[in-house]
């Protein structure tokens, strides 16, 4: 009985138990091995996308202080004279002969220090047409010289320049063009000089203007101009001690060394005071004496003290804010391309980082993958041993039982 029980739990667990044990084994085994194999792949993948770095940028270089520059524009335009001179002309049709009231219009010119008062502000030279007006200056002799065209020139308060009024040859043309019944145009040409409130003069140039004559009543019009504005350009610098600068500048007004050289050269050296820069300040000193160089031939012993001298101060801060300015834009570019550069590294540090986290996470998936297939390994063989075993035991069983039925046989003949 009890032989029959042990050969049956014997025959149970070689033909169930084992075979299902090792194929159970057998599987685990597997896919410990593809989970190791597949981590390890992973890792490798991982590892190679910790490698990110970033772009190399091109930082904007330092920005190294330029000595300001004097604008010498605004040193130019104290010491020139007015431009754009033009006659503001009556536009309307002039119907019968004008007495010494009765103003043709006035003259008017660009001036950048302004226009002085008359009779300082303009005067006539000649011109093919001069004899055919008479020059008027301002309100003098006249009560009033808008009365007869107070549109002619704006309003009442505007303020009268120097003009013109018809002459008896100008009155003659008037008679002729209504005796003629149409209306005429002429031309006129004046050549006239204007001065500026500092004593600049312009060029002397031809005026020209159109008057129209005819039987039809004055139509009164404004004739508005339009005034540009000149804008000039900016300058450079150079060194030298404020004393000898001083004196080249007086020596330019006064080379007799007279009573203006002594005034001019004072004026001169006291002007980085007035400027709220020290003597000894070597980058104002280098722009003061660009500023003389480049006026030299515009200086005179009028507009020295009154143009030239004080437009080194407003020119010196009109530089130092423009070099500011250049300084603020060059270091918010600095500053922007550093703000980009860091970003780059923070993001590229981030993607290593969380490849890095990956990785290692494989890496310890792969490693317990190995450690269940080396688990699984030893019972895996030992039963793969067993089931060996059972086969050898089988097979000698076998042939143990075949010889036994063999020597049957030899006693049964």
């Amino acid at each position: 009985m009890w032989i029959r029980f042990w050969t049956h739990l014997r025959h149970i667990q070689s033909h169930m138990y084992l075979p299902a044990a090792r194929t159970a084994m057998l599987v685990g085994a597997l896919g410990a091995f593809l989970a190791a194999a597949i981590s390890v792949l992973i890792a490798g993948y991982f590892q190679t996308q910790s490698w990110h770095s970033a772009s190399s940028t091109s930082l904007p270089p330092v920005y190294v202080p330029q000595n300001p520059k004097i604008a010498l524009n605004l040193v130019a335009s104290k010491l020139t004279g007015p431009a754009n001179i033009r006659f503001i002309s009556f536009q309307g049709v002039i119907s019968s002969p004008m007495n010494k009231n009765e103003v043709i219009g006035q003259f008017k010119a660009d001036a950048v220090n302004g226009l002085p008062a008359p009779p300082n502000d303009f005067s006539l030279l000649g011109g093919t047409d001069i004899h055919f007006f008479t020059p008027v200056r301002g309100a003098i002799g006249l009560c009033n010289p808008l009365a007869h065209y107070p549109q002619l020139l704006g309003t009442h308060s505007t303020s009268f320049r120097y003009g013109l009024v018809a002459s008896e040859t100008l009155n003659n043309l008037v008679r002729e063009a209504v005796a003629a019944g149409e209306i005429q145009s002429r031309s006129f040409s004046i050549r006239v000089i204007a001065f500026d409130k500092l004593g600049n003069k312009s060029k002397p140039q031809n005026v020209s203007f159109t008057l129209r004559f005819g039987p039809k009543p004055p139509k009164i019009a404004a004739n508005a101009h339009s005034v540009s504005t000149t804008k000039l350009a900016r300058p450079t610098v150079q060194q030298t001690p404020l004393t000898v600068l001083a004196r080249e500048i007086a020596l330019v007004t006064d080379p007799k060394r007279g009573p203006t050289f002594f005034k001019v050269f004072q004026k001169a050296r006291v002007v980085p005071d007035n400027c709220g820069v020290d003597r000894s300040n070597a980058v104002f000193i280098a722009d003061y004496r660009k500023a003389f160089e480049f006026a030299r031939n515009l200086i005179t012993p009028d507009n020295v003290i009154s143009g030239f001298l004080p437009s080194i101060c407003e020119a010196w801060r009109t530089g130092v804010a423009a070099e500011n300015q250049a300084e603020s834009v060059a270091n918010a570019k600095r500053l922007r391309a550093l703000a980009e550069a860091q970003a780059a590294r923070a993001k590229a540090d981030l993607l290593n980082a969380s490849a890095h986290l990956g990785r290692n996470v494989a890496l310890r998936v792969a490693i317990g993958a190995i450690g269940v297939l080396l688990l699984i390994s030893l019972p895996l063989a030992l039963l793969l041993l067993e089931n060996h075993s059972s086969a050898l035991r089988t097979i000698a069983e076998r042939l143990e039982a075949d010889r036994l039925v063999g020597l049957t046989n030899k006693e049964g003949e």
